[in-house]
Parts: C-alpha cells; sequence; structure tokens
C-alpha cells in the first residue's frame, strides 16, 4: 500500500547512557516496522531521527519508542520541515543580476513533470548523488 503523506515533524532520540544504543537501534527497527507512516533514519553523525506526518503523530512514536526500548531515551525539540509547491506556470517573469551588472537571468516557475517526480521518489536522483550521473539521467530519462 502506498500513503501519499509525507514526514513533516521531525525529532533526534538518543540513549542517557551509551551502552544501552544496541536497545535504542533494536527498538527503532521495531518501530519502523509497526507504522508505516513513520521514517526512521540513522546519519553518518550516529543522530537517530523519527519523522513522522504531525507533532502528535511523533508524540506518539516517541512513546512507544521508550516502551519499546525499556530505557532513558532522549528527545530534542521537533524540528518542522516547510516544503511549498506550485500548481501552474507562473505569469510574471523574475529578474536576477549578477553583481558587476553585466550578465541579467529572467526565470519563470513552473511545475516539475510528473517523470522527475517518480524519479526523486524512486532515488533514482539524489542530492548528493555524482553530478556527472544525475546529469546523465536527467538527460537520458
Amino acid at each position: 500500500m502506498k500513503y501519499t503523506v509525507s514526514p513533516v515533524v521531525r525529532i533526534s532520540v538518543r540513549v542517557k547512557d551509551q551502552s544501552h544504543l544496541q536497545k535504542l537501534i533494536d527498538s527503532l527497527d521495531k518501530l519502523r516496522k509497526t507504522d508505516p507512516l513513520a521514517v526512521i533514519s540513522h546519519t553518518d553523525e550516529g543522530e537517530h531521527i523519527i519523522a513522522g506526518s504531525g507533532e502528535l503523530h511523533v508524540e506518539i512514536l516517541y512513546n512507544d519508542l521508550c516502551d519499546l526500548a525499556g530505557v532513558d531515551v532522549i528527545k530534542d525539540d521537533p524540528i518542522v520541515s516547510y516544503m511549498e509547491t506550485i500548481n501552474t506556470k507562473s505569469s510574471e517573469q523574475c529578474l536576477a543580476k549578477s553583481p558587476n551588472k553585466h550578465n541579467r537571468l529572467l526565470m519563470t516557475a513552473e511545475p516539475i513533470d510528473d517523470k522527475l517526480v517518480l524519479l526523486i521518489e524512486k532515488e533514482d536522483i539524489f542530492p548528493s548523488q555524482d553530478v556527472k550521473a544525475r546529469a546523465k539521467i536527467l538527460v537520458t530519462d
């Protein structure tokens, strides 16, 4: 089943005592399996992120995590992702000038093509990807 709700609110969690870190990781894996809308991720810096569709959803996930882990889990303040979208092509052109005033750039905003959206959702295209590899995919697909 595919859900169209994307995670908007994120919190970072950690344990008080580092000897209980494995319990936290195991509990996060269980939490990932129980809630299909929750997004659990681990960063390279060792940060554990819980993301949900709203503040109440994240609070419920945190409480479930505390029950599953059975250890003291510390959470950071929630972070809300802000995203905008457009539905139609803009009617106005925006003008940007270079610092030396010799170059002008005219732009209009328009929605992203559905094929590109699918490539991003499937993670065929992602920000840390090699620039040449991403350009090749964009040109061919």
